[in-house]
């Protein structure tokens, strides 16, 4: 499903477009449980590179990542779609 027709979904059943939304958020980022968020040390891990690089990777948007809270996680996806000139810089 996609993230608006979670969220026409979610509207329907509470009538909270704020309740809506965060509930369609939380679906999309969960529904692939095969493709699990990752933390910056485990993503650090699969390239090879220090912790500190890919926070600075996430906080100069060259690494996409999504804040939970407090916490930083790095989709899968996202590793493969950076470019190895991101990494050098």
């Amino acid at each position: 499903m996609s993230l608006e027709s979670d969220y026409q979904k979610y509207l329907k059943l509470t009538g909270h477009e704020v309740a809506a939304a965060v509930l369609a958020v939380g679906a999309s980022l969960t529904s692939h449980r095969d493709d699990a968020l990752l933390t910056p040390k485990q993503a650090a891990a699969k390239l090879g590179v220090s912790i500190d690089l890919i926070y600075e990777l996430c906080a100069s948007g060259r690494l996409r990542s999504r804040k939970i809270g407090r916490a930083v996680r790095i989709h899968p996806d996202d590793l493969r779609d950076l470019d190895e000139d991101s990494i050098a810089h």
